[in-house]
């Protein structure tokens, strides 16, 4: 037998397993209580202020969620790192349907500058603009480059609202393939939907 396998035996051993857990539990629960009661006092706190704003039990869980990312991302974190993850967070919430503004408000609570995160958000939404804009040219080559037809509607905004492409199925049959956006009125995409017919 092997050294590691004699090593991994041991380790597994029913009275080993049951005498370090015995030595570790005191530490474990220590631990476990401490970060129990930060949890609950995150809750307490941020709780009041989102039931402010919403009434939706299933939505007050997930400004919540929200909510407890941020707080480890401010435990985990220091400096322009710290503040950059957040943005990202706050940024995948308000991408599912979250409010920024009071995203920006709990990271408020929980101890980030809520000017310099959105100042950080504004400049990452411009990126994505420009990158929607990369997006659509980079259409147009590809339906060139398919040998496809299509046709791209902007609001006078510039923002694509829908694209319409002419192809062909597996089957050689024509299909017209429509992608459909809504914006919200800062201009970040809201919603978009697909339809094939």
């Amino acid at each position: 037998m092997s050294k590691r396998l004699k090593k991994w035996k041991i380790k597994t051993e029913p009275e080993y397993v049951a005498r370090q857990y015995a030595l570790s539990r005191p530490i474990q629960l220590g631990l476990g209580l401490k970060a129990q009661a930060q949890h609950q006092a995150l809750f307490n706190k941020l709780k009041p202020l989102v039931e402010k704003h919403i009434t939706n039990p299933y939505m007050v869980s997930m400004y919540l969620s929200a909510g407890q990312q941020l707080w480890s991302i401010w435990n985990e974190w220091k400096g322009k790192a710290r503040d950059m993850m957040a943005c990202a967070e706050i940024l995948k919430w308000w991408s599912r349907g979250l409010d920024k503004d009071l995203l920006l408000k709990i990271a408020g609570e929980i101890g980030f500058n809520i000017s310099a995160l959105e100042k950080r958000t504004e400049e990452y939404m411009a990126l994505r603009r420009v990158e929607a804009d990369i997006i659509s040219e980079d259409i147009n080559t590809l339906l060139k480059l398919f040998g496809e037809t299509g046709q791209i509607e902007r609001d006078p905004s510039g923002n694509i609202t829908k694209i319409t492409i002419s192809s062909r199925d597996a089957d050689g049959n024509p299909i017209t393939i429509t992608y459909e956006f809504t914006y919200d009125a800062e201009g970040n995409l809201k919603s978009w939907k697909k339809q094939v017919g």
